[in-house]
């Protein structure tokens, strides 16, 4: 069986990306031979489940973004003088 084209990308592009850095030339091969040994259903759910570890990668990466741009203004409403009790609780 000739590995899906998409996974294959999908796995290149993980390790490329710095995102399984454990990832060398041999584990990589490993890894790849046990991707072509899987029936095509096995081959789509990993394929699924590559793209639902990215989705959820960068949905976290703009929720730390939002947070961090919300930070200075949050900062002016809790920081001031008559809120300054409930800091001390």
């Amino acid at each position: 069986m000739i590995l899906n084209g998409r996974l294959q990308l999908a796995v290149y592009g993980l390790v490329k990306r710095g995102k399984l850095p454990f990832m060398n030339k041999p584990r990589e091969s490993h890894l790849i031979a046990k991707l072509r040994d899987l029936p095509p259903q096995r081959v789509a759910e990993v394929e699924d489940f590559i793209d639902f570890l990215r989705s959820r990668d960068r949905g976290r990466a703009l929720t730390r973004a939002a947070t961090r741009a919300a930070e200075p203004a949050f900062a002016r409403i809790w920081e001031n003088d008559a809120d300054a009790a409930y800091d001390r609780l």
